[in-house]
């Protein structure tokens, strides 16, 4: 028996390795004391261990190596050690083409990789379920979700249109988790299926652009979306298209999972209608109130005036403005005191009814004398200020998760904005703002981030508006108390709405918004940053609101 130091000198795997592999169940020791707990190993575990050193050297991940070990010494150990290392070297191959690739891409040259067609996709119903996944979750969640519908006796659509797809909003690898989009496209009279976190959406008519893969089994799925992603958007940028949403994965075999070696299956992107005119940003300012407010309008139609939240400004929103552009004249802006919206006097605290009379004056800037309006985090509650002081100017609102902790119960939340505020007074701005982040969800690390951000003008600009975020709006957001009764007697029909991944403090504040107006919250995919993280889904599911209010 060996001790595990004597152990790993002979393995020549570090304690620390020893010791997480015991966790995994990859090489429990043979003995334990119950004492003191030492790990004590036989001297016929000294093959296995340097069998999982080995592996590890040709870089196979521990899942697969406790795939490999749980065979044992039969043949089928040795076909799975084969079998992955087929998919390492495909992988390689594929990266250097890749490399290739983007080599003759910087060189301004242009190879033709992949076939690449188009297709028109009908207007659809869709049933999809947005999650956040790293690589080693997505099988098992692709699955789930898809393995749901076999037995369910909801037809599948004909043709391309009809198969199940996945939109990829971001990486999945095993640093990134995405998010992740499945879809299913179900009948317009589907009554829904028990799945937690899925919404039924409208995804609207479209053109895609596409390429289809047959089973090649010397490439594996990973190497082959690395290289059909990047002949895509460069097909897009080659033919002056414009995509209009994420990459997506389309099943059009059968079945969304298919046994065997390769990948059978369409990658596609959405591709914008060719009318560059409607996708041109018109930018001015207006002064009120001794700020000079800077905004941005796109596209022709009804009004629909976004509102950002606490350190935003317009760029927030572009991606969701370009999309609903085409249907809504799209009015952003920058909120006094923020990146480009600058102060004639020095910056004193703001009042959300002051907020509320910059919107509005924006708003005829624009030569607009009405407008739907949403906003997100902190502009949600102007635009609950809005419903209440200007309704016949704002008659539709759309409130996604205001932070209104005192219409919470237990004053949990409240109390944590109290910590902060005297953080603020004590140790500065900046202790308060790596605090609020931090109840936010956010590493240290990423704090860092924000505060002292790469030099890249929209980062540059954005964490300039922290400071006065922190020091001369968050106790006008967090003290505010919508009224209510204002708010019924407007009568402009305001939507409460919260995301499908939001934290449940969130939730609680738009379902008690939703409660005191007596209307329901609507849901939408993503989280509290949803508008700017998955844009696309976002904008369908906005437009589906606001085409359901009239």
């Amino acid at each position: 028996m060996f001790g595990i130091g004597e152990f790993a000198r002979l393995s020549r795997l570090s304690p620390k390795a020893l010791r997480l592999y015991d966790e995994l169940g990859l090489l429990p020791p043979d003995r334990v004391d119950p004492g003191t707990g030492y790990r004590w190993y036989a001297e016929t575990q000294l093959a296995q261990a340097r069998m999982v050193a080995e592996l590890r050297q040709i870089g196979m991940s521990l899942a697969d190596i406790k795939a490999v070990l749980s065979r044992g010494a039969d043949g089928s150990a040795v076909g799975l050690i084969e079998e992955w290392w087929t998919g390492a070297e495909a992988d390689f191959t594929a990266r250097r083409e890749l490399a290739r690739f983007l080599i003759d891409r910087v060189n301004g040259k242009r190879s033709a990789m992949y076939e690449i067609e188009t297709r028109s996709v009908p207007a659809r119903t869709v049933l999809s379920l947005l999650r956040h996944v790293h690589l080693a979750e997505y099988g098992a969640v692709s699955w789930e979700f898809f393995d749901v519908f076999r037995n369910s006796g909801v037809p599948r659509l004909d043709g391309p249109a009809g198969a199940p797809f996945v939109v990829f909003h971001g990486d999945v690898t095993e640093d990134s988790d995405g998010p992740v989009e499945w879809c299913r496209p179900v009948p317009a009279s589907f009554a829904g299926l028990d799945i937690p976190g899925a919404v039924l959406r409208t995804e609207p008519a479209h053109e895609e652009a596409y390429v289809h893969l047959a089973r090649d089994p010397a490439r594996t799925p990973p190497a082959q979306s690395m290289l059909v992603y990047e002949a895509l958007l460069a097909w897009a940028a080659d033919q002056h298209r414009r995509p209009s949403g994420s990459v997506r994965q389309v099943f059009t075999s059968p079945f969304p999972v298919v046994a065997g070696p390769g990948l059978e299956c369409d990658f596609a992107i959405p591709l914008t209608a060719p009318a560059p005119a409607q996708a041109a940003v018109v930018t001015g300012s207006v002064v009120n109130d001794g700020c000079s407010l800077y905004y941005e309008r796109r596209g022709d139609g009804p009004g629909l005036l976004l509102v950002v939240g606490g350190g935003g400004d317009c760029a927030y929103y572009s991606a969701m403005a370009d999309i609903l552009a085409d249907s809504y004249t799209v009015v952003t802006y920058d909120r006094r005191g923020n990146s480009r919206s600058t102060l004639s006097e020095p910056a004193q605290p703001m009042s959300v009814s002051q907020q509320g009379d910059d919107a509005l004056a924006v708003l005829g800037a624009c030569g607009l004398s009405s407008a739907a309006v949403f906003g997100n985090s902190g502009g949600a509650t102007i635009a609950l200020d809005l419903a209440a002081r200007h309704p016949s100017a704002f008659p539709v609102v759309v409130a996604h998760e205001p932070p209104l902790p005192g219409l919470l119960p237990d004053g949990t939340l409240l109390r944590a904005y109290q910590d902060i505020f005297r953080v603020l007074d004590s140790d500065g701005w900046r202790a308060a703002f790596t605090l609020f982040q931090t109840h936010m969800g956010l590493s240290d690390e990423e704090v860092s981030f924000l505060l002292d951000p790469p030099d890249i003008d929209i980062m540059t600009r954005l964490s300039g508006n922290w400071e006065h975020m922190v020091t001369r709006e968050m106790r006008s957001f967090i003290g505010y108390q919508p009224d209510f009764e204002a708010i019924r007697a407007g009568g402009s029909r305001v939507v409460p709405a919260a995301g499908t991944d939001s934290d449940p403090l969130a939730r609680q504040m738009a379902a008690a918004v939703a409660s005191e107006l007596g209307v329901e919250t609507a849901g939408f995919p993503g989280g509290h940053t949803a508008p700017m993280e998955v844009p696309d889904p976002f904008a369908v599911r906005l437009r589906e609101v606001l085409t359901g209010l009239g």
